[in-house]
């Protein structure tokens, strides 16, 4: 797959790391067909964007059910852009931080 031009650039893709060998974003493979080294993901911007985007996030922000419960889809323009209402969770982010004082004593850290 060649990027052209703004016009025909994919909303998401992946790149190979170390040849630059694009492939189409549902790819299944982990790696590159060419030199076998990762991919990585890649999105253009965001249609929104700055003040706009962050109130969408805030707004987000607490949702106690569905899948915008999960800390990572709440920036969902930003995670995966295509996704649209094929979200699957298994409610990942929104883990509390939690004091542990033996582990503290062991990283030998105050808190």
């Amino acid at each position: 797959m060649t990027i052209e031009s703004a016009s025909t650039l994919p909303r998401t893709w992946q790149v190979c790391l170390r040849c630059g060998h694009e492939v189409p974003e549902r790819n299944p493979s982990p790696r590159c067909e060419k030199c076998r080294d990762l991919l990585e993901v890649r999105h253009r911007p965001p249609d929104q964007t700055g003040a706009r985007l962050r109130a969408l996030f805030d707004a987000r922000c607490g949702v106690p059910i569905g899948p915008l419960a999960s800390g990572v889809w709440r920036f969902r323009e930003l995670v995966l852009p295509t996704v649209g209402d094929g979200i699957v969770s298994h409610p990942e982010g929104n883990t509390p931080l939690l004091a542990r004082p033996v582990l503290s004593r062991w990283a030998e850290i105050d808190d």
